[in-house]
């Protein structure tokens, strides 16, 4: 597993003004976990584009080798 799972805050409101303080803490484990996503996400595309760029760095050579053959 790449990382575990964000852990939300427990849900114990008793009174309507626990209510804001609950989803405080929830925005912010979400930011988190969002945070964290996007990072994999830009190393996963730098992986990405580098394998994209080798990838047309040979089928260019190789189209060069299939030019010199004819």
């Amino acid at each position: 597993m790449l990382f575990r799972p964000c852990q939300a805050p427990d849900y114990q409101v008793r009174y309507y003004g626990d209510y804001p303080g609950y989803v405080a803490e929830l925005l912010a484990v979400i930011e988190r976990c969002n945070g964290q996503l996007e990072g994999v996400r830009k190393v996963v595309e730098s992986y990405t584009s580098f394998d994209n760029e080798i990838l047309s760095s040979n089928n260019n050579k190789n189209k060069e080798k299939q030019l010199k053959v004819k």
